[in-house]
């Protein structure tokens, strides 16, 4: 343990209070799961555990962090006893908002990591009397926000009579760069100490040392040294310029070279106030003859120290401090142009050529240009007339979007090489490459006068949107032929009258019955988990696991839950013997078809080479719930469910998914089938136009091609004649 703490520049107590001498782990899984990088790091966590012989604590390692604000770590003490947590206005919320839904006190403790203890007391209508819990509230941290909730539910549980007390008058402790390297200093001596591995390590001590509460300390500083807050919000402090420096020597001292490394470059007050049209204002005085950063800043009524984290002005020469920082600005990209065209007055040409390049995601370029052909072509031919016109005032003039229209066409009516454009594009996934060569295409027919136009070939197919419904989102078919109106009783019947074709029957699955298996086991999820959408099941051969996905992050969370057990086939027995009444003909079969070959299995029997793969995962619980979320253009998504899977193959192995191990109770939807890739013969469903279907998805690129292509939308024919887009084609035979 000795070798191991130094190495990792730990002091031996605190690695011990992790790991026991023999690798195990010491602490709750729910703590080591709140351990920085947990998701980042579980997998090869998990593997060493294996290897070390702990294979119990390796598959009991949860599948994503807790959610919920952390709590103090347990002391390892039977009585769980240890330093009082102090709590925030936020947690009584929790556990007040938890109780409102009638959630017992095990499943509060369970969802937010709290203390019996702690649930207990912000309940109890004697303790809120007895120990004035109002005035404690009062003083806790975020009190004022959530006063009125908290006024609410007080009021519900009568635990309080009238109305809560006024926010408590809180001492703010003030905390400076000077400060902050003294605590780092402090804490290298202290590693550096001859005895280290005797000196306790605790951010208390540190705050300690320099004057301030540990909870003042633990807001800036983790255990190890390293910055916990946003390296912006660390340079906003008043003396960081000056200190910047020594803090990146004691953050190397610290073996926090990366971090040092990129520590802002400017003072952080120029970080939270400087614009782009400020800094073109400075080069515009720069120009008139003033001589000094200061005597500019003084122009414009602004702090020196604000300017001269970004500009440096001395003697008449002029030149940017960072470059690359620019774009953080708030106002860069729209007006990057007039940056540009400063510092080009200035003849500062290193400079301007410098500038970071504004980024567009993919998707918003592919839809802000597309079917503008004739606005293209006119922005062009004026950018080939005058080439002092920018390509975004060009693109104003005639109604583009300025910012894509700029990321393909350079000034003079040049459109760029593909490889140019990629370097501006941002999240540019496989699925929108051919979207891009065909805008790119067109862009370049335009340059040349020439007529836009596809340039695919005539299809039959057409495009019918139905309205939403319900809960669901308007829907996009293709199809031959035929409209929503007529005798039926739906607009899909109606629609599918003219395009029988396109209806999916039952159908053999021979040659693919480790597909059949996943859709059994699909089925079976979707009926434990009550109320659920889609879940699709993909089998990963690398590491001979299942990945279950559903398109909503509530279920995902429920089927971990129900997957944790250890034994999937006797925990979900049971719950499925009370749900045999409701189920339909289809589910029943898929259950009894699932626990039969299991059944089997277990007894050494030998169904299917690929399907026997399938089920020995199963018998083996070997899976994966992928749950994180996905992000873009600043909003978080709940993915539909393959692209969830194909997502979490992407993050784990560096590639795509294998779509012919994925199955699950729908067929793929237009847009995941264009993210996948599938063949032009693979089936698909219709194409969702929710913001979760569409996130990172050129859908009316899709939608053409899928035309151009002749590719149809399929819907399935049940057994029981009932025409849907909510289950894939059955199996024609029990088999």
């Amino acid at each position: 343990m000795d070798h191991v703490a130094r190495t990792l520049n730990q002091s031996r107590e605190y690695i011990a209070s992790w790991v026991n001498p023999d690798g195990s782990l010491c602490r709750k899984m729910y703590y080591v799961a709140r351990l920085e990088g947990f998701e980042t790091h579980r997998d090869e966590v998990k593997g060493l555990l294996q290897k070390l012989g702990h294979h119990e604590a390796a598959e009991a390692l949860p599948a994503e962090a807790p959610r919920g604000p952390a709590p103090k770590p347990d002391t390892g003490s039977a009585s769980g006893s240890g330093t009082r947590r102090n709590h925030a206005a936020e947690d009584v919320l929790n556990i007040l908002t938890a109780a409102r839904a009638g959630k017992a006190v095990p499943e509060i403790m369970a969802e937010f990591g709290y203390t019996k203890s702690t649930v207990n007391r912000w309940i109890s209508k004697t303790k809120w009397a007895g120990e004035n819990l109002a005035q404690t509230l009062a003083r806790m941290e975020g009190y004022e926000a959530h006063r009125p909730a908290l006024q609410r539910l007080a009021g519900a549980f009568d635990l309080h009579q009238g109305d809560l007390p006024d926010p408590a008058a809180q001492r703010k402790q003030h905390v400076s760069a000077k400060i902050l390297c003294r605590a780092l200093t402090a804490l290298v001596e202290r590693l550096e100490h001859p005895r280290a591995d005797q000196i306790k390590d605790t951010l208390e001590a540190l705050g300690q040392a320099v004057g301030l509460a540990k909870n003042t300390i633990a807001k800036w500083l983790k255990a190890d040294g390293s910055p916990r807050i946003a390296l912006a919000s660390l340079a906003r402090l008043a003396d960081y310029g000056e200190r910047r420096v020594e803090l990146q020597r004691l953050l190397k001292r610290l073996g926090h070279a990366e971090v040092a490394k990129t520590l802002p470059a400017g003072a952080g007050s120029s970080r939270a106030y400087m614009t782009t049209r400020l800094l073109v204002q400075a080069l515009e005085q720069a120009g008139r003859g003033l001589k000094s950063t200061h005597a500019v800043a003084a122009a414009l009524n602004i702090s020196g120290n604000l300017l001269g984290g970004f500009l440096t002005i001395s003697g008449g020469s002029v030149r940017l401090v960072d470059p690359g920082c620019l774009s953080s600005l708030p106002d860069y990209r729209s007006e990057r142009e007039g940056l540009l065209q400063a510092l080009r007055t200035l003849g500062l040409e290193d400079d301007a050529r410098s500038l970071p390049a504004i980024k567009v995601s993919a998707t918003e370029f592919l839809q802000g240009l597309r079917g503008k052909g004739r606005e293209a072509a006119a922005a062009i031919a004026e950018l080939q007339r005058d080439p002092r016109l920018s390509p975004a005032d060009a693109a104003r003039r005639h109604g583009l979007p300025p910012d894509e229209f700029a990321v393909a066409v350079r000034p003079g009516g040049l459109v760029r090489d593909r490889a140019r454009v990629e370097e501006r594009l941002e999240r540019l996934e496989p699925h929108l490459s051919q979207g891009l060569d065909e805008l790119l295409a067109a862009l370049r027919r335009a340059s040349k006068g020439e007529a836009s136009g596809s340039g695919g070939t005539s299809s039959l197919m057409k495009r019918v949107q139905l309205a939403p419904a319900g809960n669901e989102p308007a829907k996009v078919f293709i199809v031959p032929q035929g409209d929503t109106t007529g005798s039926k009783r739906s607009q899909l019947e109606n629609l599918y009258v003219s395009n029988a074709g396109l209806v999916r029957g039952p159908r053999s699955y021979e040659g693919e019955r480790d597909r059949q298996a996943l859709r059994w086991l699909s089925t079976t999820l979707r009926l434990l988990v009550p109320d659920s959408s889609e879940i699709q099941c993909y089998f990963d051969e690398r590491t001979g696991s299942i990945a279950v996905a559903a398109g909503r992050t509530s279920d995902l969370r429920k089927i971990q839950s129900l997957l944790a057990g250890g034994d999937f086939r006797a925990t979900a027995r049971g719950e499925l013997n009370k749900l045999v009444d409701s189920m339909s003909e289809r589910e029943y079969r898929h259950v009894q078809k699932l626990f039969g070959h299991l059944k089997a299995r277990r007894k050494g029997e030998d169904y299917d080479p690929a399907a026997d793969l399938v089920l020995d995962a199963i018998l083996k619980n070997a899976f994966v719930v992928p749950i994180e979320s996905f992000s873009a253009n600043g909003r978080t998504f709940a993915l539909h469910a393959e692209r969830r899977l194909n997502h979490w193959s992407k993050q784990t192995h560096g590639e795509p998914l294998d779509p012919a191990h994925v199955a699950g109770t729908m067929r793929p939807c237009g847009t995941c089938a264009e993210d996948l890739a599938l063949p032009d013969e693979a089936h698909r469903g219709p194409f969702w136009l929710s913001a979760a279907a569409q996130a990172n998805i050129d859908t009316d690129g899709a939608v053409q091609r899928q035309i151009d292509r002749s590719i149809g939308t399929s819907v399935t024919r049940t057994r029981e004649n009932r025409l849907t887009v909510d289950v894939d084609t059955d199996s024609e035979s029990d088999a």
